[in-house]
């Protein structure tokens, strides 16, 4: 979902992000991604449950990771040079027994940054 908000007078995008467990699938929204950022030119948000991870530290427990999905999720997050706020609070997002990963996120473009220094998550 993609949309515009306007925050202490301020506009910005803002995309909301529910990903499906198919690293097939979840290419095609980081490829939907190019289409919206290519008409995107306010600040931008982007967050929600990506159901992906960038790194093996992002995971415990559970079988190895897909390298490959990690490489496509890093890889859409540096190609339109989006920032990956630390946040607050736990370093897991999600758990299913014995697994722990690093699932949901915010992501903001340098513009959004600069817009809005004092963010946090």
């Amino acid at each position: 979902m993609y949309c515009t908000v306007e925050v202490f007078n301020s506009h910005c995008c803002a995309s909301f992000v529910n990903a499906t467990s198919s690293s097939y699938i979840r290419k095609l929204l980081w490829d939907q991604v190019i289409n919206f950022h290519s008409i995107c030119n306010l600040p931008w948000i982007i967050g929600g449950y990506f159901n992906a991870i960038t790194n093996t530290s992002e995971r415990i427990g559970g079988s190895s990771p897909s390298y490959q999905s990690m490489e496509d999720f890093s890889n859409m997050i540096l190609y339109y040079n989006l920032i990956n706020i630390v946040f607050s609070g736990n370093n897991f997002t999600w758990n299913k027994g014995h697994l722990w990963q690093h699932l949901d996120r915010v992501l903001f473009n340098d513009t959004c940054l600069n817009s809005f220094s004092s963010i946090n998550v």
